[in-house]
């Protein structure tokens, strides 16, 4: 499901239902740090890195933001 999605394979709406059925009860998303931390029902976690995109700002500026550690 991760895969998929990362690969822009799923929709929003599809996601849910897909990281349910996967086992994800939870998941926290950090758009800033581009990663989510996901929660399964049995406590167990993981966490995934998403890729920079490089977004210009109306001055042309590029904005560098932290990857989660």
């Amino acid at each position: 499901m991760l895969r998929a999605d990362q690969a822009g394979e799923t929709t929003f709406a599809g996601f849910g239902p897909g990281a349910w059925t996967a086992g994800v009860v939870r998941y926290d998303a950090d758009l800033v740090r581009r990663c989510v931390s996901y929660f399964g029902s049995d406590g167990e976690t993981h966490l995934e890195n998403y890729p920079e995109v490089t977004v210009r700002n109306p001055h042309n500026r590029r904005r560098f933001i932290q990857q989660c550690a």
